[in-house]
């Protein structure tokens, strides 16, 4: 296959020379049109690099490009190489409001019993229960005030974290209503067939996603334009998913 410059550019993927040239393809087809490839010159594999402001997207697309050479060809070992290739890529993808939601909570709860923790030892020690520190020690002092500072710390950044989980979980509750209107409104509007009618299907298989999930989107935003893009992206991706896997 043929090299482009890429000195310049930031490597989303390594990959052998025929994937590598298909995904190039692929990308140039979603819409990234400055893409290089270069020979890695310890081994056979070539990078395919991007602009650092494309990176996320072009990961994203890494990640769908990956799913579908796993579906064609299944029997085939490098296509794991191209799943893990993907995980330590480290593609970005939608979190929703419920996963951050449960993420925060927990994060929350975990420096709430660290800090609790931490202040219930301190008493213990103070009041000659566990012996940690003695108080005989003329650091006595400077240790427990320092200790209980960072589980007060602890404590607070718990509080605050907590307080914040709740103006996530407002925006959760708001995103799953939404979420399940919409795709309601996708199952008994949206058919697969309406799907690939919308496009040419005289192109590479993993190339129909873009094809068929930019014609979904179309339609959400035609019909919700309220509708944030990455709550439209994922909503999108979880009908596709549904009708055609």
């Amino acid at each position: 296959m043929s090299e482009t410059k890429s000195d310049s550019y930031e490597a989303v993927a390594y990959l052998e020379a025929d994937a590598a040239e298909r995904f190039k393809e692929f990308l140039i087809y979603s819409g990234i049109k400055d893409v290089s490839t270069k020979k890695n010159p310890d081994n056979d594999t070539y990078s395919v690099g991007i602009p650092s402001n494309d990176f996320e997207k072009a990961s994203n697309l890494y990640h769908v490009f990956c799913e579908n050479e796993l579906e064609n060809n299944n029997d085939d070992s490098s296509s794991s190489d191209l799943s893990d290739d993907f995980i330590s890529s480290g593609g970005n993808l939608y979190e929703s409001s419920s996963d951050k939601y449960k993420d925060n909570l927990s994060s929350a709860i975990t420096f709430f019993v660290c800090g609790g923790i931490g202040i219930v030892i301190l008493l213990l020690n103070y009041f000659g229960i566990i012996h940690l520190v003695d108080k005989s020690s003329s650091s006595f002092i400077l240790i427990n005030v320092i200790l209980a500072l960072l589980f007060i710390a602890f404590i607070a950044i718990g509080l605050w974290s907590l307080k914040y989980s709740k103006n996530i979980k407002a925006s959760a509750d708001n995103d799953n209503k939404v979420s399940k209107e919409i795709f309601d409104w996708l199952e008994n509007n949206i058919t697969a067939g309406d799907i690939e009618a919308s496009y040419n299907n005289d192109i590479p298989e993993e190339m129909k996603y873009f094809s068929r999930s930019s014609y979904v989107k179309d339609q959400i935003s035609s019909n919700f334009p309220d509708c944030q893009e990455e709550l439209k992206e994922s909503i999108s991706d979880s009908y596709i998913e549904k009708l055609f896997n």
